[in-house]
């Protein structure tokens, strides 16, 4: 909490603060079908993220989620789509990582926030109910499609996991067919962890010099690296959503 508190600091960013007992539920105005359908999710349709990505991907509990997350190392993964009617809001509330306080700023200054950690926001009207078809594709399947991709758990875990013991090569017979290869996987998408990197800095700094790093090096380290990060995130989306635009623009 600490961290974002810090961030909108820095960046002069007004905000009203409000403790208050934990607030784990929301109102919701959006149908799930209707939007699931316009998102493309399939016949799976939409459903609750596992806690354990949340805290993986957003460094939030579930019941604290929050835009001012998306400045987590991780977060440009997740796909960001905020309800047009929030712009004309005159103030909104956010936690700031924790469900027990809450901050007050305006949508503009909410904008300011998610630029300086390179995301864009994304108005989009999450009442609408369109008319799908064949010739009308789901209109809000291009932003989930661009999130970036990222691999999945039980890949990551066999990747932790250490290497187990070659098994004992048999003797072949000689009239034994080749055996197929096995196609090679596809590479892992990079997932830059900032906060491992800003550390690493730190620490090298430390050993470099006879003087200890500035205060709130480590901190301020943290904030650029995700916001070059989610530049660049944010330039592959937008020129990926200029080629699918283009695509569809074509098969219609």
């Amino acid at each position: 909490m600490e961290d974002l508190v810090a961030a909108l600091a820095s960046l002069d960013i007004d905000y009203d603060r409000y403790d208050h007992e934990p607030v784990m539920t929301c109102e919701k105005q959006v149908r799930d079908a209707v939007l699931s359908q316009r998102l493309g999710t399939g016949k799976g349709g939409l459903r609750m993220a596992p806690a354990i990505d949340v805290e993986d991907y957003l460094q939030v509990q579930p019941g604290s989620l929050t835009p001012l997350a998306l400045a987590a190392p991780k977060a440009g993964a997740v796909a960001f789509l905020l309800d047009a009617r929030i712009k004309s809001a005159e103030r909104i509330f956010a936690h700031p990582g924790v469900n027990t306080v809450s901050l007050a700023l305006t949508p503009a200054a909410l904008e300011s926030f998610l630029k300086s950690v390179g995301r864009e926001v994304q108005y989009v009207d999450l009442t609408a109910e369109p008319t799908l078809g064949p010739d009308n594709r789901p209109d809000l399947s291009a932003f989930t499609q661009l999130a970036v991709p990222v691999p999945k758990r039980e890949e990551e875990e066999a990747a932790a996991a250490p290497a187990a013991a070659p098994a004992a090569v048999k003797a072949k017979k000689p009239n034994a067919q080749p055996s197929k290869q096995s196609k090679a996987p596809s590479p892992k998408p990079l997932v830059l962890d900032t906060n491992a990197l800003a550390r690493q800095i730190v620490d090298e700094v430390s050993k470099s010099g006879s003087q200890a790093p500035p205060a709130g090096l480590e901190d301020s380290l943290k904030i650029s690296l995700n916001a070059l990060r989610n530049a660049a995130y944010a330039e592959g989306f937008a020129a990926a959503r200029g080629a699918l635009a283009a695509s569809l623009a074509g098969v219609r």
